[in-house]
């Protein structure tokens, strides 16, 4: 593999076959080209759960870039502007991630963007009769921040090592939350092995990550206690929250030391880079040369989308896009019905000018995506997230209306100092805690990987 110059961008999607995830991709895409004078080459790096999702996903994407080529006089040179890397990826799996992991590392020599969007919502129905109450009697908060889906407690992963292995160490191993493992924990092992390619990027232009979280999180879904949400009702919801949490005080200086950690290089054994070329230092070695440029973390939300990734009949499926739609029509900016529409905020974040996201996110900021009521104007603006506001700032204005369609949770407030200093306090305390929990399942899974 030659050299990547800087006319060479990698962007890895996880859970890229269906959703938000596809969706992304399809923006990427379609952002990548719509410059016809750019001469940079974008690799999409996608993973899914298996060989045959990654293979039907890149058919899918082929299908679109050739709605590209075929209105194009330049087909041959848009083909040559894109390509594709695959992997499969299990999050619930950490032998899955850190082999993945791996794998990268072998393959590619740098990653400049990482959108963390694969995860599991865990429901297993609704109440109904709440469902309907408050559909009936409150739409657009019902259907932007759901009080009625039911989702168990108790959800653990399958053990992580091989049964072999857990005897010959003379003790259980610990158990991990299955929702907090999907949607929190395996991307944030998964990011910490890809650093020798996050950190291949020049100082002035740093790799970015981007989580993906989700408008519903609350302060009443998370307990510090139950980091993992195994005990919550709302672990899909927790381990949004979570995700926030951490994001939004990555850049903290009471997090600093903690983030630091997490940011430097991995001690797990990697194997050396042999796809790079003769001569080529692997991305370890690459990212060794300039230390000084950890890439920078960031979340999105994609507001009210109509996904798979809860499950309805056809009938009730069609009921809740007709209330989605009418939620936008009452003025609600969160209902964007699409996925495509939904992954605005992702895409400015992954695309957006060095200069403008230093500007705009230097305070950190949950961003969604958001609409008008005709649907023909989206955009990327802050959320309002409970005790921090909208990017850590006392008593600063929402900038949506007042009404239930006006953009937040009936009954927020806009945060003052003293919620701020409370969050700025559970943050240091998440960092540190996801810290102590990734050095000990190294220790727990280096010898099974070395």
């Amino acid at each position: 593999m030659s050299s990547p110059g800087p006319k060479h961008k990698y962007v890895l999607v996880t859970g890229a076959n269906s959703g938000l995830g596809f969706a992304t991709c399809s923006r990427l895409i379609d952002e990548h080209l719509s410059d016809r004078l750019s001469h940079e080459h974008l690799t999409l790096v996608i993973t899914t759960r298996s060989v045959r999702k990654s293979e039907e996903t890149i058919q899918r994407l082929r299908r679109r870039l050739q709605t590209h080529t075929d209105t194009s006089p330049q087909a041959d040179s848009i083909n040559s502007r894109l390509s594709f890397h695959a992997e499969n990826l299990e999050l619930t799996s950490l032998l899955s991630v850190y082999e993945c992991a791996q794998r990268l590392c072998d393959a590619i020599p740098k990653l400049d963007v990482a959108i963390l969007n694969a995860g599991i919502g865990g429901w297993i129905g609704n109440n109904w009769p709440l469902a309907w109450w408050r559909t009936a009697t409150d739409l657009v908060q019902a259907v932007t921040w759901p009080p009625f889906k039911l989702a168990p407690a108790g959800l653990v992963t399958d053990p992580q090592l091989p049964e072999s292995i857990t005897v010959s160490r003379g003790s259980g191993e610990p158990i991990l939350g299955k929702l907090f493992c999907a949607n929190v924990f395996g991307h944030y092992v998964l990011v910490h092995q890809l650093l020798p390619l996050l950190r291949s990027i020049k100082l002035q232009s740093p790799g970015r990550i981007v989580w993906i979280s989700s408008i519903e999180a609350c302060q009443s879904h998370f307990d510090i206690n139950d980091l993992q949400g195994v005990r919550t009702l709302s672990p899909y919801e927790s381990s949004k929250r979570l995700t926030d949490i951490l994001v939004l005080t990555s850049n903290l200086p009471s997090c600093r030391d903690t983030v630091a950690s997490y940011l430097s290089l991995p001690s797990t054994p990697q194997r050396t880079s042999v796809s790079e070329g003769e001569g080529m230092p692997s991305a370890r070695e690459q990212a060794k040369v300039d230390l000084t440029s950890p890439p920078t973390i960031h979340v999105a939300q994609p507001g009210i989308c109509a996904t798979s990734v809860f499950p309805l009949p056809l009938i009730l499926k069609l009921c809740m896009l007709a209330s989605v739609y009418i939620a936008r029509f009452l003025g609600s900016p969160w209902h964007n019905v699409s996925a495509y529409l939904g992954a605005t905020a992702p895409i400015w974040l992954a695309c957006v000018d060095q200069e403008t996201l230093q500007k705009e996110d230097r305070r950190r900021a949950l961003w969604g995506s958001t609409i008008n009521r005709l649907g023909t104007k989206t955009e990327a603006r802050r959320t309002d997230v409970e005790g921090w506001g909208q990017r850590g700032q006392a008593n600063e204005k929402w900038w949506g209306g007042t009404g239930s369609a006006g953009g937040r949770k009936r009954g927020t407030t806009d945060a003052t100092a003293e919620d701020i200093e409370r969050f700025e306090e559970l943050g240091r305390q998440c960092w540190e805690e996801m810290e102590k929990l990734r050095t000990s399942w190294d220790e727990i899974i280096k010898d099974y990987i070395a």
